[in-house]
């Protein structure tokens, strides 16, 4: 399903396109807030139909979020994120999604076919019975995050934002938002009395928690253990690899998608950053989710904090022919913004270049 609504995201931007008020409003979402370039085009009469269908987008995927965190705004309430999206891909004037798609077929079908002319008439009967199995549940990954995992938060967002409402009218809090920097107990405290005033806790620790960047783990790493060739497939699998380079300027993980490629590093740590990649920037992150899909058209190559060859963002990058390199500990932190990189997806390297 992420790739259905990056797909239904790349035919909105053709829309957008073609309506020269929405293509020259939209760029000033990276500087200004989505309702107010939203609030232009309201009164733009060629601008209706975009309207309606943007609309349309969010009622079928605007309940989505950017990671997993109950307290970050859907797209349906700030439609931001998805617009960035959108202005990226009015950038790319030569993507055709539909040939990329028969691309993938065509590759796939030739991997097919040599590896029957390689196998016994029996050994491919097997063959052709896993991969069938593979096809059938391979959508499952994005699916059950489009489903479950993003929808099962945003619904129970909803009831805490009416509490939140609820509270800014005692004049508790200062907006319904602010409710996720309360307890639980403060919450409910707060619901069955109407008495205390926390704007001033709530202000403090939105404050503190803009600051905070959590590390990579908590607590001491286990021991590897003895690394026999099943235990490495087994971490590669997993994402688990903990691998150190012994060379300057070069970072090393797994390999998710082969390939190579060269361009500039562009850290994204939310989605809130999606207005800042450009086509041909290599997407720096700590892990991705169905919703950070369209990025994938945008990017020239992925390098990951987390994640093994099944991870969302291995499995996207290999639908979009991109390489990813995953699993590169503090990748974050370790590349600078605008930095020079060749990614490397089949041999698991990242060589800072400048």
């Amino acid at each position: 399903m992420g790739v259905v609504a990056g797909r239904a995201l790349w035919d909105l931007s053709r829309l957008a396109d073609g309506v020269p008020s929405v293509r020259e409003r939209l760029p000033a979402i990276a500087d200004e807030p989505a309702s107010d370039v939203l609030a232009d085009l309201e009164g733009e009469a060629s601008s209706e139909a975009f309207l309606r269908s943007l609309s349309t987008y969010l009622d079928d995927y605007g309940w989505r979020i950017d990671l997993q965190g109950f307290a970050t705004p859907t797209w349906a309430e700030d439609p931001t994120i998805a617009l960035r999206q959108l202005k990226a891909y009015l950038t790319l004037d030569t993507y055709d999604p539909d040939a990329e798609l028969r691309r993938l077929q065509d590759d796939r079908y030739a991997a097919e076919a040599e590896l029957r002319q390689k196998l016994s008439t029996t050994d491919w009967t097997r063959m052709s019975a896993i991969i069938e199995v593979a096809r059938d549940v391979s959508p499952i990954l994005e699916d059950h995050n489009f489903y479950i995992d993003q929808r099962l938060t945003t619904l129970p967002r909803r009831m805490v934002l009416e509490a939140g409402r609820r509270l800014v009218g005692a004049s508790i809090i200062a907006e319904a938002a602010d409710v996720f920097f309360l307890h639980l107990s403060e919450l409910t405290e707060s619901l069955q009395s109407g008495q205390r005033d926390f704007r001033g806790v709530t202000a403090d620790r939105r404050q503190e928690m803009a600051h905070i960047r959590p590390p990579s783990v908590i607590g001491t790493l286990p021991k590897p253990s003895p690394c026999g060739a099943g235990d490495a497939a087994r971490r590669r699998f997993s994402g688990d690899q903990r691998l150190q380079s012994d060379q300057p300027n070069m970072l090393i993980g797994s390999g998710g998608s082969a390939g190579v490629a060269v361009g500039p590093a562009r850290i994204l740590l939310t989605l809130a950053d999606a207005g800042r990649l450009n086509k041909g920037d290599v997407l720096v992150t700590g892990t991705t989710m169905p919703p950070w899909t369209p990025l994938f058209a945008v990017a020239s190559s992925i390098v990951l904090e987390t994640g093994g060859v099944l991870s969302h963002a291995a499995v996207t990058a290999r639908e979009y022919g991109l390489p990813a390199v995953l699993g590169v500990r503090d990748a974050t932190r370790a590349l600078r913004d605008g930095q020079m990189l060749e990614v490397d997806g089949t041999q698991g390297t990242v060589r800072i270049l400048s």
